[in-house]
């Protein structure tokens, strides 16, 4: 009896593995198409591994994909393309849990007392749209390739600040290829944001301006290391800048 009922436990762990592989890409449509329906149908999700696992594994396959590509076109090297395969995956673990702190923090911080995984979820799933958005740009970068060098030629032009707004408008329109990708990256900003404010709202059972003021945080914290970076780079380098 113990026996028998071992092998039906498996057979229905297996049963949950083929449905779940099945209703992989179906989750992905729904979560890029139809955010309502994709918020119901995962409202009842209540482990952490699962959904790690959803995003880990589709931003490895996106990784993957774009590095073989980049491999093919003799863009980089195989070790290269290993060592950076190595380095996103261990960046992927490490955001999908960092970035639901931070915007986890900004709803402490406006008096939400919901559990951390009410963030996880939403904010997760969020990533995932990111991803999908990641692959959209780097094929679209394929179609229509353009040099960013270029973008730093017109920045030498620049006498100062206010002239990089215009500069950036003449780059976008006699690049097709920067003006596409432009396009979707403020798609990607309007659409990740809409589903990250709409999940934790619903999942925290918060007022949506408090769940944007969440997701605007997180953003804040976000831009504000990326310039971070960025300064320290050109303080190692100086030649980063651009000369006039």
């Amino acid at each position: 009896l113990i026996k028998r009922a071992d092998e039906e436990e498996l057979k229905k762990d297996e049963k949950k593995e083929e449905i779940y592989n099945i209703a992989f890409l179906g989750k992905l449509r729904d979560l890029f198409f139809h955010p309502n329906s994709f918020l119901n149908r995962i409202e009842k999700e209540n482990e952490y591994t699962p959904i790690f696992r959803f995003f880990v594994l589709f931003y490895a396959s996106y990784l993957a994909i774009v590095l073989i590509i980049s491999f093919l076109m003799k863009n980089i090297t195989i070790s290269q393309a290993i060592v950076g395969f190595i380095q996103g995956v261990i960046m992927s673990v490490a955001i999908v849990f960092i970035i639901p702190a931070i915007a986890y923090f900004g709803i402490i911080i406006i008096g939400g007392r919901g559990k951390f995984f009410n963030t996880f979820k939403p904010v997760v799933y969020s990533l995932v749209l990111w991803t999908m958005y990641l692959f959209f740009i780097f094929v679209s970068s394929l179609i229509f390739p353009f040099d960013t060098s270029a973008f730093q030629n017109y920045l030498q032009g620049a006498q100062n600040l206010n002239e990089i707004g215009s500069l950036m408008v003449q780059f976008l329109i006699k690049n097709i290829g920067a003006l596409v990708n432009f396009v979707i990256t403020i798609s990607m900003l309007i659409h990740v944001c809409a589903f990250a404010i709409k999940g934790i709202a619903k999942f925290q059972n918060i007022p949506k301006w408090k769940a944007a003021f969440s997701v605007i945080l997180t953003l804040a914290v976000i831009i504000a290391l990326w310039i971070f970076l960025i300064m320290a780079l050109i303080s190692q380098n100086p030649n980063l800048l651009p000369t006039q």
